[in-house]
């Protein structure tokens, strides 16, 4: 699957060679995975809340593909990717929201390949700036936290932003998934 992000957090469905389709979600407020499921047009999962181990949940076809089916699609709109189209104020930090990113593609795995092992790669370039899982501030006047920050208690969005991984950790390994984050500049 593949999800890009910046102020929103877009779903690209690849199971759909013949035009571009995404779904957007807001970046600044956490979706919960039932909720995710359901803007995404996908099947109500089963009462008991687990997929048959054959197979994904139906609707995967849709958004997880293996590379190898779908290297026209992904080319397409890897192709097509510009700069987050909403502007950044002379003096501010580009949105990022990386935590509601993280936590949709958490929530989509939930439901379409729940309790079988997969991964998420996640490529950033930045510290998370909004929504839940934030780490610096817009303005580029504050300072990035120090680790000595962290250790003397000046950094005020630590605390909320170290809950919201956590719970997203504790979700992966429910689940069976993981989580490989490449930081980059």
């Amino acid at each position: 699957g593949l999800i890009t992000f910046g102020s929103m957090v877009n779903v690209h469905e690849l199971g759909f060679s013949e035009a571009s389709r995404s779904y957007v979600f807001r970046g600044n407020k956490d979706i919960p995975s039932d909720r995710i499921h359901a803007l995404l047009g996908l099947p109500p999962a089963n009462r008991q809340g687990n997929q048959p181990q054959q197979g994904a949940a139906p609707g995967a076809e849709r958004f997880l593909l293996p590379v190898s089916e779908c290297p026209l699609v992904l080319d397409s709109i890897l192709g097509d990717l510009t700069r987050d189209p909403w502007p950044v104020s002379q003096g501010e930090r580009p949105k990022r929201c990386t935590g509601v990113a993280l936590s949709v593609a958490v929530g989509m795995l939930e439901k379409l390949w729940n309790r079988r092992g997969a991964r998420i790669m996640m490529f950033i370039g930045g510290p998370p700036t909004v929504g839940p899982g934030a780490v610096a501030k817009l303005g580029r006047d504050t300072a990035l936290r120090s680790h000595t920050d962290l250790q003397k208690g000046r950094a005020d969005l630590y605390e909320k932003a170290l809950q919201h991984y956590n719970a997203l950790a504790q979700r992966c390994v429910t689940s069976c998934h993981m989580v490989d984050l490449f930081a980059c500049c």
